[in-house]
């Protein structure tokens, strides 16, 4: 990606090492003193259960795809009804 770009690749990777060194560096004295490193701390009390199935955001954007194609469904079926009843008129009036 670097070369496509016409950028040097440590200048691509030096922020990336460098995060990574600062909580390498930052857990350390950490698991040595026997404990989680900062920011990893829970808050106390029971742990929280997860809802099961859809939630938030995911479970909208599948509501709303579920609804759209059962709209598409029902127009096509519509389409498929006015066709066929369209044809049988043309149908029954031969000779």
């Amino acid at each position: 990606c670097a070369r496509a770009l016409g950028v040097e690749a440590e200048r691509l990777i030096e922020p990336y090492d460098d995060w990574t060194r600062r909580r390498t560096e930052a857990a350390a004295p950490a698991a040595e003193a026997g404990r989680a490193p900062p920011g990893s701390e829970r808050p106390a009390g029971p742990p929280q259960a997860r809802p099961r199935g859809a939630s938030g955001a995911w479970a909208a954007a599948k509501w709303r795809l579920e609804t759209a194609n059962l709209a598409l469904w029902t127009v096509l079926v519509l389409f498929l009804l006015v066709v066929v009843s369209a044809a049988f008129q043309l149908g029954a009036g031969g000779p």
